[in-house]
């Protein structure tokens, strides 16, 4: 995973983060479960 440097770091990106983080959990236990 690659860090994003600490001024791009907005309460915004973070947040956008947590849910891109949340969807590829959602996602790979979809897949894990249709596997």
């Amino acid at each position: 995973m690659r860090y994003v440097s600490k001024r791009a770091v907005s309460q915004g990106s973070v947040q956008r983060l947590h849910e891109n983080t949340e969807q590829g959990l959602a996602w790979s236990r979809i897949l894990t479960d249709l596997g």
